[in-house]
């Protein structure tokens, strides 16, 4: 009785254990190990490419070793206390294995906390340099793009001068047809995006970025706003995140955070009223989070090239794409 006591109590702490590792960590995770959008360029991997990687593979060995390996590792205890019934040794090998297999739970599901308590007391974000940055920001990718910049990627490319004193260098975008002009530095340059998922649809990305956000990788759309004032529209490329084709930013269900999507007969589009949705945000810490993540360059960028298909179709920007005369 009391060895069943102590059991309980053991998968009890681990079941407390488990839920909040389990948010952070995304599991269960069956991959891709290697991000969508790195898969989709050929290119030098980046600093941020690694650090994804390195922590896809540890949620995908934690999975595999909670979801296939410890359900095995019970049953064969299991098995060990039917076939030993009276059998000292046999019941003490089975109760062995079913400890070890639980404490081995506990402990990989409980490695995130413990590692969080003791960088809370020893780590000060604070400090010179680290300008409020939080320890566990040190190991993401950090909004770092999945591939090195490419020096003369582009060496056909010919941008002119913007307005004199303005500080920005812009300019038709050559060779890829289009009349809007691009920031020739910065998350919108067709030299920047010609290193992500856009490949050599690049220059018609930067396009649309700059048109959409120019460059301002923190944009929240001034029109495109629900009836209770909150901007549905985000980022570099202003993803729609009540649109049910993006609702997926980093990996967080967008959508739920409003009442109703921001499309089609729900937008108002005439006058001053043009972008105002009849929606509202039903989920404001959801909604803050959408944000927060559609906001990050390598989120938004991702979420473009999924819904042009990599920059072969801007028909989820047809007044963008219209306004630059691409396709």
């Amino acid at each position: 009785m009391r060895s069943r006591t102590a059991l309980f109590a053991l998968l009890l702490v681990a079941g407390s254990l488990t839920l909040p590792f389990a948010a952070h960590a995304a599991i269960p995770f069956f991959g891709p190990v290697i991000p969508q959008e790195a898969n989709q360029a050929v290119c030098p991997a980046s600093w941020g490419l690694l650090v994804v990687v390195i922590n896809n593979l540890i949620s995908l060995l934690i999975t595999i070793a909670i979801v296939f390996i410890a359900p095995l590792m019970i049953a064969y205890s299991g098995y060990l206390f039917v076939v030993n019934p009276v059998d000292p040794s046999g019941i003490a090998k089975a109760k062995g294995i079913l400890t070890n297999t639980v404490v081995g739970i506990v402990v990989a599901l409980a490695g995130w906390m413990i590692v969080d308590a003791i960088m809370v007391a020893l780590y000060n974000k604070n400090a010179p340099g680290l300008s409020g940055i939080a320890w566990s920001d040190l190991i993401t990718s950090g909004g770092v793009a999945p591939c090195l910049p490419q020096r003369g990627a582009l060496p056909g490319s010919v941008f002119n001068q913007a307005t004199p004193g303005s500080g920005v260098t812009t300019g038709s975008v050559s060779g890829v047809g289009g009349s809007c002009t691009a920031p020739s530095s910065g998350p919108c340059s067709q030299n920047d995006l010609q290193s992500s998922c856009f490949a050599s649809n690049a220059g018609q990305a930067a396009q649309i970025c700059s048109r959409e956000s120019s460059g301002n990788a923190s944009n929240l759309s001034r029109s495109d706003k629900t009836v209770d004032g909150n901007s549905y529209s985000v980022g570099l490329f202003q993803i729609n995140l009540t649109n049910s084709f993006s609702q997926q930013v980093n990996g967080q269900n967008c959508r739920v955070a409003f009442s109703a999507p921001c499309q089609g007969g729900a937008v108002t589009q005439s006058g001053s009223q043009a972008g105002l949705c009849t929606s509202t945000v039903v989920n404001r810490s959801l909604y803050d989070a959408c944000v927060a993540a559609a906001q990050n360059p390598a989120n938004s960028i991702a979420q473009a090239c999924r819904l042009s298909n990599n920059g072969t179709n801007w028909s989820p920007w047809r007044n963008t794409a219209n306004a630059c005369g691409l396709r």
